[in-house]
């Protein structure tokens, strides 16, 4: 079973995971919208699948629904709050039923023969 919370991924396969630009994700992390793991060597930021998700529900928030940034960390909370008291929250602890939109294969899998 996968560690959902585990940073695996760059800021660049991120922003092409959710469809923006990485200078997005940065502002959004300044906003403290997220908050991604920075590795001690490099700096470099990585992201764990709840990230993206979290980023995704961002993005739908701010192009679809057209809230603005200054009111969305309010939405996020509500959200997450909402979905407590219905129930809704996925116990990660279990398999889920339903994959990610778009699995990717592990750092390096692809070079193998």
């Amino acid at each position: 079973m996968r560690d959902l919370s585990r940073p695996l991924f760059p800021i660049g396969v991120v922003a092409g995971l959710i469809g923006c630009s990485p200078s997005t994700l940065r502002s959004w992390e300044a906003k403290g919208l997220v908050s991604p793991y920075r590795d001690r060597h490099t700096g470099y930021r990585l992201y764990s699948w709840r990230d993206v998700e979290r980023l995704q529900f961002i993005r739908y928030l701010v192009t679809k629904r057209k809230v603005p940034l200054r009111e969305v960390k309010a939405k996020l909370r509500a959200s997450t709050a909402h979905r407590e008291r219905k129930g809704w929250i996925i116990d990660r602890r279990r398999p889920r039923k339903a994959a990610v939109a778009l699995p990717l294969p592990a750092i390096g899998e692809d070079l193998k023969p």
